[in-house]
């Protein structure tokens, strides 16, 4: 997955798309194997998004994030899946909601208890939500 992220930030976007295939391959066999692991589910829906298949990814990370709640780093992993999605939605409508629980999930992250604003201003999945208010708002509110 970060390699992924590493040939889309140089521009190699074929090989992108190629290693975040082989990723969800690998997520997908994981969390079968662990139905239970909610990170694991959580990394395979973030796959699923950066794989194209935007309506499974949110439909996953809906039902991740109604029962997970209080799980900063599964909160960040779903804000991320919801951030990619709202990168690459096909509509306005589903870039606007999914932009929203992007926000939603990030600051639910946040109140409990996650403390990294450097790894979320730096994460490729955020780079669209870096200029939204919001946003910013956010990750300035973060106490060290």
């Amino acid at each position: 997955e970060r390699l992924a992220a590493l040939a889309h930030k140089r521009g190699k976007l074929a090989d992108a798309e190629q290693l975040w295939r082989s990723a969800l391959e690998i997520r997908t066999e994981l969390a079968q194997l662990e139905t239970h692991n909610v990170p694991a589910q959580a990394a395979l829906a973030l796959a699923l998004a950066h794989s194209g298949r935007r309506d499974e990814a949110l439909k996953k990370a809906e039902e991740l994030l109604r029962t997970n709640a209080d799980r900063p780093a599964v909160l960040l992993s779903l804000a991320r899946c919801f951030a990619a999605c709202a990168a690459g939605g096909t509509n306005d409508a589903d870039r606007r909601r999914a932009r929203a629980l992007a926000l939603d999930a990030l600051g639910a992250a946040i109140r409990n208890d996650y403390r990294a604003p450097v790894a979320i201003r730096t994460d490729p999945d955020f780079t669209h939500l870096l200029s939204e208010p919001a946003f910013k708002n956010l990750v300035d509110g973060i106490k060290p």
